[in-house]
């Protein structure tokens, strides 16, 4: 016969707390992990600091680079007689067409936190012994530059295509303005918020920071593989394209207005209407002689009345501008009168 068991002692073992299993909804990070984690934002906290502090000191170069590669790169996709050059002014960023010239400046005061996290988050990652580390933090400068770069590049498009726009004047095709637009409205999303986050997921993935990792990893190959190809098509473009627009810049300085307003015929049926505003545009900055010059060009494409008109005010600007010239000539001569009577006197002496 069996032997029964005693009721009591299975209710006290049901009653009895599991100490292995934990209860419904609780997530347990093991010590090890956790105090990793805690290194990590540790690391992560000193190195964003000192990479902010080198950003900081080394602006006025990184803004010049960044000028620079963003020229080269839309430059790249543009027509000569678009784009003269962008550079780097008081923290701030110029961009100047060949037309006109036209001018217009802004600044991105974040691209110094885009370039500074995720340099600072790929130095905080471990094994800084080995060598795939400073590879990856390389790479990591690189990329976050050219990020830079081509942001300063689509804010210096969509800025001076709308500037053209205001004026009349079509500068781009339809789609390209819309994407430059599109672009820079959301910018500040991309780079400041979609950028670090994308970094930290791939950086964290391709370290192996915080998974295991068994035997060779092709998909972490694959990334690697993509990234350097991408890294080496935005270092040739950018560096390997600047001695192109430097020629560039060189030959159509030498060229004439008339040369440079003829690539805008196609997309402009009405461009001396255009060149009309942006000359009174210019005259407006006080820019008589660049604003006689639009005038010029555009009675080569006006006809009948509206032609008689501009002549009638390009005559008058230019009287007027010939006027200003003589009356500042003959101030520069009564400044330097008596000194120059002086020194001629003294060199009839010495004869």
């Amino acid at each position: 016969m069996s032997e029964e068991s005693n009721p009591s002692e299975n209710h006290g073992a049901a009653k009895q707390p599991s100490s292995t299993r934990p209860g419904s909804g609780t997530l347990l990070v093991s010590g090890d992990l956790a105090k990793q984690l805690a290194w990590f934002v540790l690391r992560l906290l000193v190195s964003y600091t000192v990479v902010a502090i080198a950003v900081e000191s080394l602006s006025p170069l990184l803004e010049v680079l960044i000028a620079r590669a963003a020229r080269n790169l839309l430059a790249f996709v543009s027509s000569p007689y678009y784009l003269k050059t962008i550079g780097s002014v008081d923290e701030a960023y110029a961009v100047t067409s060949w037309i006109g010239p036209l001018q217009d400046g802004f600044k991105l005061p974040s691209l110094s936190f885009v370039f500074a996290f995720s340099i600072g988050y790929v130095l905080a990652l471990p094994g800084i012994l080995r060598g795939d580390y400073w590879l990856r933090a390389v790479a990591v400068v690189f990329l976050s530059f050219f990020v830079c770069a081509i942001s300063v590049a689509i804010v210096a498009d969509a800025r001076l295509t709308t500037a053209f726009e205001k004026l009349e004047i079509v500068v781009q095709p339809a789609w390209r303005a819309g994407l430059a637009n599109f672009l820079q409205y959301y910018l500040w999303m991309l780079t400041v918020r979609l950028y670090p986050l994308v970094m930290v997921i791939v950086l964290t993935w391709e370290s192996g920071a915080f998974r295991k990792v068994s035997g060779p990893d092709h998909s972490v190959r694959s990334m690697r593989i993509a990234g350097a190809a991408g890294l080496a098509l935005l270092l040739a473009i950018a560096i390997g394209f600047d001695s192109a627009a430097e020629r560039r810049i060189v030959d159509v300085a030498a060229e004439s207005m008339s040369k440079r307003t003829e690539s805008l015929s196609e997309m402009n049926p009405d461009l001396g209407m255009g060149l009309v505003n942006l000359a009174t545009h210019m005259l407006r900055q006080r820019n008589q002689r660049g604003a006689l010059q639009m005038y010029r060009q555009a009675l080569d494409h006006l006809e009948g009345p509206e032609r008689r008109k501009v002549l009638a005010d390009y005559n008058r600007i230019h009287a007027d501008f010939k006027e200003r010239m003589l009356e500042d000539a003959k101030a520069r001569r009564a400044q330097r009168g008596p000194a120059g009577r002086a020194g001629n006197a003294g060199g009839a002496a010495t004869e």
